[in-house]
C-alpha cells in the first residue's frame, strides 16, 4: 500500500511538472516571436530610412550619376560613360606610374585605376553651401563617395585615354584602348657545343 501511494504521488508530481514545463516553453516561444517581430519591424524602418536618405541626398546633391563600363571589341577599347555630371570645368591628370587617371571637375573627383585586368572607379563629390543672415554666416558641407570595380578581358592603357564631355547632355565619356595582347617572343640564340 505504501508503494501504491508513492507511485501515485510520483505520477501526480510528474504530470504537474510536465504541465508547468510546457507552459514555460509556450511563454518562451511567444516571447521569442514578439522579439522577432520587433526586430523585423526595426530592420524595415531602417531600410526605409536608408532609402529616403539616399533619395534626398541624390536629389539635393545631384549625385545620381549613371555610370556604365563597356568593353568594345570592335574598337578594342573600354568605354566608361558617366551621365548627369554637371560641371563648367574639367581637368585630367595621370599619376607618376600611369596607372591612375584623375578627372577633376567643379565639385567631383573621378579616379580610374588600372591594375592588370582590374579597372576600378572612385567618385567623390563635395558640396559647399554658404548662408549669410544679418551678421551671421554658416557654411554647410556635404560629402559623398562611390566606388566600383570591374574585371576586364585585357589590360588597358590609361596614357592613351580619350576624354570627352558633352555639356548639353552632361555626359562624360572616357575611352581607353587595350594594351596589345600579342607580345613578340624574343628569340635568344643558344650555342650547342659538340665536344
Amino acid at each position: 500500500m505504501n508503494k501504491a501511494l508513492v507511485i501515485s504521488l510520483l505520477t501526480a508530481t510528474l504530470a504537474v511538472n510536465a504541465r508547468s514545463e510546457s507552459a514555460w516553453h509556450i511563454s518562451f516561444r511567444q516571447e521569442m516571436q514578439r522579439m522577432e517581430k520587433a526586430f523585423d519591424s526595426m530592420v524595415e524602418r531602417m531600410n526605409e530610412f536608408g532609402k529616403e536618405l539616399d533619395q534626398s541626398l541624390s536629389a539635393e546633391n545631384g549625385t545620381d550619376l549613371g555610370i556604365t563600363v563597356e568593353e568594345k571589341d570592335k574598337e578594342s577599347a573600354v568605354i566608361v560613360t558617366i551621365k548627369n555630371l554637371k560641371t563648367e570645368a574639367l581637368e585630367a591628370s595621370l599619376n607618376d606610374d600611369s596607372d591612375q587617371l584623375k578627372i577633376k571637375t567643379d565639385q567631383d573627383a573621378i579616379i580610374l585605376a588600372a591594375q592588370e585586368k582590374l579597372l576600378s572607379l572612385t567618385h567623390t563629390k563635395e558640396n559647399k553651401k554658404e548662408e549669410k543672415k544679418n551678421d551671421k554666416a554658416a557654411v554647410y558641407t556635404s560629402f559623398g563617395a562611390y566606388e566600383m570595380g570591374q574585371l576586364l578581358s585585357g589590360r588597358i592603357d590609361l596614357t592613351k585615354a580619350d576624354i570627352q564631355y558633352d555639356k548639353k547632355s552632361q555626359t562624360l565619356t572616357i575611352s581607353m584602348p587595350y594594351i596589345d595582347k600579342k607580345k613578340e617572343i624574343k628569340k635568344i640564340p643558344v650555342v650547342i657545343n659538340n665536344k
